[in-house]
């Protein structure tokens, strides 16, 4: 996720607030927005064990739970 679509979507968040606060639905508060969860995909063409992978980046792996 870029830097841009980080603000984008930070704006919506406020955005949201500010039409909730509006309807007397929520209570105007200050917002504090952090990223928690990035999501990607690609094709690289060969399998890759992402577990592995995950151990030797310290990355987080969590595969899809159906």
């Amino acid at each position: 996720m870029t830097h841009s679509q980080i603000a984008r979507a930070t704006k919506e968040l406020f955005i949201g607030q500010q039409f909730l606060v509006e309807k007397g639905l929520v209570k105007c508060v200050e917002l504090q927005t952090k990223t928690r969860k990035i999501v990607a995909s690609a094709d690289s063409e060969q399998l890759i064990n992402l577990e592995e992978l995950s151990e030797r980046t310290n990355a987080i792996y969590e595969p899809d739970q159906n």
